[in-house]
Parts: structure tokens; sequence; C-alpha cells
């Protein structure tokens, strides 16, 4: 589950501002060919002819349990004599086969194919196009890819899907509530950098599942400074066992030392890293070496890991912990929008409205090409709503707080914004001219956002107090 006033923050933005800034160009997540669905056969030749030559484009992963991988692919080509699913434990293999596929129409010698399965390996039928692969270790890295061939035994072979099969049976799954990393900077000449720093929960790319659980740091005030330390909210993941590779990028070329950085899940610190007792005191990220990762293993073999436990927030979030969240989310999106913090100015407000609302107030500045900038505002309400369900596997309650967004209020401010409006509108312009129109936008957006499901003793009354912060009252 994706951070939620990230997303709400995004579908806000999107019709507030003209066309972006140039940004690194770092996708997110990285595409790879032919992995994210099955891909179409090649049209057929026009006008008939020969058949369409041999191919073969790589599997996708589907659902996944603590014991299975479902797997499908699309080859349809009129040439193919035979069709194998092979597995391995890492993306180079060695691959060995799965399942193999022989269509009865089809006879040749397997013998002929390099690394095809023998006869009586193979079904005598055509291939099903999926397969659920059984029989796995639970947590654990699965990957596929498609081998196919004709009768004079040409062969091809797909690029990889993989996945990592779950840590845990459903009733059993952590969904966290938080997520925040401590990052200090190191004190030495030129340790601060300017450039923009991702954190990655799982893999960057398309091709393994999970991926793509990425936060861009920024904060309203000057991150990574020489000596200084910060605690950053990351977005939320649906599971805590997806949390498969901690990777700190630096995107850019001003160079950045790291002394330590401490990930904390749900109050209970999972993951520390002390670069003190190198050369600088602190783990340069410099030139080509701009990428530090914590592996899948390397992680589970920590007994911090081993030994989580997820902690409930206690008898409140606090407000200060409400605002550090948007103040996140907005940094975020920042990186891929036109929304930037501009100056110790900009920042969010969250006021109580009443017991079961929260008011929004966020101040940030648009990029907006071959104009002035100008300060974006962006308000709105946050119903709380709590649901409660018995959880007989652990005899405690599932506990959802969501926040519903409602009444959406968009506003550019400023003579330059006002001056901006009117002349996009005179001379049509790739501007949205009227505000109402905008929040009309939003509206037509918000879609709801649970923060997660707490395990409690019992069903709390939740409320918000006098200074903006979500109290919990257990019964």
């Amino acid at each position: 589950m994706k951070n939620p006033i990230a997303l709400l923050t995004l579908s806000m933005l999107v019709p507030v501002t003209a066309s972006a800034l140039p940004k690194a160009p770092f996708p997110d997540p990285l595409p790879f060919p032919d992995i994210l669905d099955p891909q179409p056969p090649p049209p057929p030749p026009p006008g008939g002819g020969e058949l369409p030559p041999l191919y073969v484009s790589s599997p996708s992963t589907g659902d996944r349990t603590t014991s299975s991988v479902a797997v499908s692919w699309h080859n349809s080509s009129a040439a193919l004599a035979g069709l194998a699913l092979e597995r391995a434990a890492s993306e180079d293999g060695p691959y060995a086969t799965v399942q193999c596929w022989q269509p009865m129409n089809m006879s040749m010698d397997f013998g002929k194919v390099a690394g095809a399965a023998s006869t009586g390996d193979c079904i005598n039928a055509a291939h099903p196009g999926s397969f659920v692969d059984s029989g796995r270790s639970a947590d654990a890295l699965q990957c596929y890819r498609i081998r196919v061939w004709d009768a004079a035994g040409t062969q091809m072979t797909s690029l990889p899907s993989c996945a990592f099969t779950r840590a845990r049976e459903p009733n059993e799954r952590v969904a966290p509530w938080q997520a925040r990393l401590m990052i200090e900077t190191g004190d030495v000449g030129g340790a601060g950098t300017d450039d923009f720093i991702r954190i990655g929960l799982n893999d960057h790319m398309s091709n393994i599942q999970p991926h793509g659980d990425a936060t861009w740091l920024d904060y309203p005030h000057d991150d990574f400074e020489a000596g200084s330390a910060f605690t950053y909210d990351l977005n939320l993941i649906e599971d805590f066992d997806d949390i498969t590779k901690l990777s700190v990028y630096k995107d850019g070329t001003d160079d950045w030392c790291v002394s330590r950085m401490m990930l904390v899940v749900d109050r209970d610190t999972v993951v520390e890293q002390d670069f003190t007792d190198l050369p600088d005191g602190c783990r340069w990220l410099a030139g080509k070496d701009n990428l530090f990762e914590i592996s899948h293993d390397e992680l589970r073999a920590m007994d911090s890991w081993r030994e989580f436990a997820s902690l409930p927030p206690g008898f409140s979030i606090e407000n200060s912990a409400l605002v550090s969240i948007v103040e996140g989310a907005v940094g975020h999106i920042g990186y891929s929008t036109e929304l930037y913090w501009n100056g110790d100015d900009d920042g969010a407000v969250i006021d109580p409205v009443d017991a079961d609302t929260l008011h929004v107030d966020i101040q940030a500045s648009a990029s907006v090409e071959d104009w002035f900038d100008p300060t974006v505002r962006i308000e709105f309400d946050a119903d709380i709503v709590v649901t409660c369900e018995p959880n007989k596997a652990l005899g405690m309650f599932d506990v959802t707080l969501a926040l519903l967004p409602t009444d959406p209020r968009v506003d550019a401010e400023g003579w330059t914004a006002e001056l901006g409006e009117f002349l996009a509108c005179t001379f049509e312009w790739d501007w949205n001219c009227l505000e109402e129109e905008l929040a009309d936008t939003v509206a037509a957006n918000l879609p709801e956002f649970p923060s997660g499901s707490l395990q409690l003793s019992s069903c709390p009354d939740v409320h918000v107090d006098e200074f903006g912060s979500i109290i919990f009252s257990l019964g």
C-alpha cells in the first residue's frame, strides 16, 4: 500500500501546473522489455505466404503464496514445435525445466535442441499459456523464462521474470502503519549533497515481484547537510515481508557521504548501518558508485529482522508525525512533478476540525516553464474512519484507520500567478484557467486511503484531539 497522502497529493497536483521542468532521467520503476504483460504474437505476413518466424516473449508472474508462483506467457507462432517453462533461483541461472509442451501435430527429435527437455518429459499438447509452480520454499526468489524451438531445432530463450514467494500465510502477514529511515550525513568536507536521494524497499526493476516501492526524500529544509541527521517518512507497503532489499540511490553528480542510517518499521528498528569506522567516518556515494544496497539475504540474516515485532502506534499519532508524513509525501512526488519545497515558508499545517476530522493545509511552489513559479496552496479535510474486525488466528483485532479526503481546494497565489492565469486564458496557453475547475477535477479523483492494519487487543475509540493528533482509547 502506498503512502495515502502521497497518492492524494499527486491526484490533486496534476491539474495545477503547466509543463514541468526537466528532471533527472530516472523513471520509477525502471521498465523491463516484454515483462509487464504477456506479449501478443506478431502479425501474419501480408497476403499470407510463409509461416511467421519463431519468436519468444517473456513470462509474467502473478499470484504468490508461501509455496507457489503463478506464471503466464503468450506464444502462438505457427513455427512453434515445443515450449518449455524454466526456473532458476536467480536471474542468471542455472535454469532447469519445470514443464514442457509438445503440440500433438509436431514430431521432432528433441535431441536436436540443446537444453530442451527430453521427449518423455513433454506433455503432448499445446502449451496452456499459464502454469502454477508449486512446492516452492517460502520467502525465496523464483525466476522464470520461456524456451521455444521449431521443428528444425532452432531455439530462442526469453528474458527472465522473477518473484519472491510469500514469507507468511495471509492471516500472519503484517501491513505496516509506518516506515521511517534515519539518515546521518558525515561531518567531513564535501560530505553534504544537493542531489536527489531515493530509498527503495524492494527491487527497482519491473521484472521482479514485488518491486517499485520507493521514496524520493525531500523536506522543506536543506536536506543532507554535512553533520546533519534527519528521520524521513517512507511510502508504505502492503506487506512487511515485501521489503526484499534496502537501497540508497543518489541521482546526480554532487558527492555524498553517509555516516549512519536506521530503518524503523512500526516503532521497531529492523536495520542499522554504521559507517563511522570507514576512513572518512562515512560511506561515500560518488561518481559511478552512487548506489548502496542491502540484499534480501543480508536483511533476513540480521537478528533485528528475525526479531521484528509490529508495535502499534501507542495511544496516539502525534500531530507532528502526521505533518511529517504529509511533507515527506509532497517531497516524494516533487521529483516527478512540478511541485517543490521553496524554503522555510513552505510546509504543511494540520488542524482539528472536530472529533472525526482533520484539516490539511499545504503550501509549496510549482515550476512553470517560461514563467515565474507561483506559490500553490492545497487544502482539504480528512475524515477519520475506523474499522475493527476479529483476527481469530492471532486472538487480536485487525484495526484499519482510513483517511477520507473531502472538499479539496486549490489556489495558485501571488500576482505572478494571477497574471499568468489571465494571460493563459486570454491567449489559450497551457494553463488551467479556473480554480473552481481545478477543485472539481480534484474532487472527482479522490480515492479512499487506508493507513495499514493494526493488531490491537480490543476495538479502540479513535478521535482527534484539540492539538490535531489522533488519539486511541482502548475499551
